[in-house]
């Protein structure tokens, strides 16, 4: 394989971790000694039973922390709105909150392609502003097929 900035042979590293949250992962890295080119993926080893998870959004869990499986879908029912993982997903922890925030920007990007949605689109992008402000209940429904997804403790913040 060849860089593609310099056109130079690529080195390849393969490690194997165990990850917080997700289990045993291959992570692969490809690198150009030459230039510093390097990109890194992960391939996760380990799954689990099929789980859908549900949380209603709310004031009071903004907080909470999120693992989201790389190949779990995001969808928040009543909004009529879901986001499936793509081919290149990787898992990620987050919080509710974030989870409602890379909707709004989701959203942004597909207004993009479709300006004659544009109207519902501001009707979905105004409810999903006052759920991240705790104004509105949703829900927020996770469906994992590798069933890593998980709800965490809520974030907390350190005192001084």
């Amino acid at each position: 394989m060849r860089c593609p900035v310099c056109g130079r042979p690529l080195k390849t590293e393969y490690v194997r971790k165990r990850l917080p949250h997700f289990g045993d992962a291959l992570i692969i890295t490809v690198f150009c000694e030459h230039c510093g080119y390097k990109n890194s993926g992960v391939i996760y080893l380990e799954s689990k039973e099929p789980k859908v998870l549900e949380i209603l959004v709310s004031e009071k869990n903004l907080g909470r922390i999120v693992v989201v499986g790389p190949r779990a879908s995001l969808e928040i029912p009543e909004l009529e709105i879901r986001r499936d993982p793509g081919p290149f997903s990787e898992g990620e922890v987050t919080t509710v909150e974030g989870i409602i925030n890379k909707f709004l920007r989701w959203l942004s990007v597909f207004e993009r392609g479709f300006p004659e949605e544009r109207e519902k689109l501001e009707r979905i992008r105004a409810a999903l502003r006052e759920a991240s402000q705790g104004k509105r209940e949703v829900v927020l429904r996770i469906e994992d097929p590798d069933g890593l997804s998980k709800f965490l403790e809520e974030v907390q913040e350190n005192s001084v």
